[in-house]
This record gives C-alpha cells, sequence and structure tokens, in this order.
C-alpha cells in the first residue's frame, strides 16, 4: 500500500488588527487608535449605532483610511459625523498587495 500525507496551512497576508480604541470624540469626529500586526492599510468607517457593515467594501468605500508603515498602534480620525449622536467604529485593513481582511 502508499501513504498519503497532507499538510494545509494558512498564511494571513494583511495585517491583523488586534486592538481598536476611541481616543477622543468632538461634536462632528472620532480619534481613533487602531493598533495592527505590521504594516499596511487600514479602512475605518463610523456607523451609526446598531447599523452594521454589509462587507468589507463598504468600510473601504467610507473613505477614511491611513498608510502605516509601521506595526502597533496608529491613530485614525473619523471626520464629518452628526453632532449628538452614537456610533460604532468598524475598521478593515490590507496589505501592500491588496490583500484585503475578509
Amino acid at each position: 500500500g502508499s501513504v498519503l500525507d497532507f499538510q494545509y496551512t494558512t498564511t494571513i497576508l494583511y495585517p491583523t488588527v488586534t486592538s481598536l480604541n476611541v481616543l477622543s470624540s468632538t461634536m462632528s469626529s472620532i480619534s481613533v487608535s487602531v493598533n495592527i500586526s505590521k504594516p499596511g492599510i487600514v479602512h475605518c468607517a463610523a456607523y451609526l449605532f446598531g447599523t452594521v457593515p454589509q462587507s468589507v467594501i463598504s468600510i473601504i468605500a467610507s473613505d477614511t483610511s491611513a498608510t502605516f508603515m509601521n506595526a502597533g498602534a496608529q491613530r485614525l480620525v473619523l471626520l464629518n459625523l452628526f453632532a449628538d449622536s452614537n456610533y460604532s467604529v468598524y475598521c478593515c485593513t490590507e496589505d501592500f498587495s491588496q490583500h484585503v481582511m475578509p
């Protein structure tokens, strides 16, 4: 007889978000700290509380993103928010080869 050996490994190419914290807020903005595992592009969006993004595409389409050349805590500011409203912040990442976080 013969023996067949198969191994499966997953390699995560995009940076992962290890933490997301609100640093401060004003009447129309939220400043967040996003801790990422490696350099890459971070996209964030603020949704009215109770609203959930349909996909990472909608987060990317929000046009709030920044490129970070280092891993670790990075600051991002979300602008043009409504005063006296509660928001949830969602973020996703991609590497420099456009491998997007699912």
